[in-house]
């Protein structure tokens, strides 16, 4: 049977009697946009590492792994189940890549750590000052580490996040299985208590940028300082939720 001659709802239950190739096409085709879109939403993060069509073909591998093991039977929207495969087939690549800097990674854990262990102390949130006098260093080079693991810290968080999901071979969506949706209910619980614990200008910087969806250049304009500033702000913050997320996951 011709694709383009089926129905929505019907060309799924053809694919799965058939496995036509086609038919797969067909189904790519009509869904490759999620990739697009996701795949721009990134990139502004991978700033001189990486290419759009890198991030592109990373998501294909993963719109082809959700159009495999996709059942319609479940009740779910495709676009939601491909939207988490997509996104996590781009991450695994991503990980695998290995193109951090050893020397980035143990300077963002310090500064993690950091962090974290003076606001522990005070019961409130740490100042550039406060870590850059802590780690021995000035705050224009605290700063300046925190725009070079900006890419760091946004891979790492969503990585962080997507393995707290636990997002296996047979998850359809969150709310197909009551343990998932258990799951993701109590990670959205822990992720607004972290985000809760930042600062005025850290939670309005990880709302227009995961909320609003604005670029770090359009953040800037609306805050009134440069896309650099941004980026570090938003590193810092990243990097704040990463250490806060892991210490309520392992409490909870």
């Amino acid at each position: 049977m011709n694709p383009q001659v089926l129905q929505k709802e019907d060309i799924w239950m053809e694919y799965r009697r058939t496995g036509d190739v086609g038919i797969r096409n067909e189904i790519l085709l009509s869904y490759v946009h999620i990739v697009k879109y996701i795949a721009q939403r990134m990139i502004p993060s991978y700033r001189g590492y990486l290419e759009l069509d890198d991030l592109m073909n990373y998501g294909i591998i993963g719109l082809m792994d959700a159009i495999e093991k996709f059942d319609p039977s479940m009740g779910v929207k495709f676009e939601t189940y491909a939207s988490l495969r997509v996104k996590g087939a781009i991450i695994d690549q991503l990980r695998k890549l290995d193109w951090i800097p050893r020397g980035i990674r143990k300077k963002v854990k310090n500064i993690m750590e950091c962090y974290e262990m003076i606001e522990a102390q005070s019961g409130k949130p740490a100042t550039d000052d406060e870590v850059a006098a802590k780690l021995n260093m000035s705050v224009e080079e605290l700063r300046k580490v925190l725009d070079e693991s900006y890419t760091f810290n946004v891979i790492s968080l969503d990585e962080q996040i997507m393995n707290a999901v636990k997002w296996d071979n047979n998850l359809q969506a969150e709310d197909t299985n009551p343990e998932h949706k258990y799951a993701a209910k109590e990670l959205k619980e822990i992720l607004a208590e972290a985000i809760e614990e930042l600062n005025d200008k850290e939670r309005m910087v990880i709302t227009l940028y995961y909320y609003e969806e604005l670029t770090l250049k359009e953040i800037g304009k609306v805050l009134g300082v440069s896309e650099s500033r941004i980026s570090q702000i938003l590193s810092k913050t990243l990097l704040k939720l990463r250490a806060k997320l892991e210490r309520l996951l392992n409490s909870a």
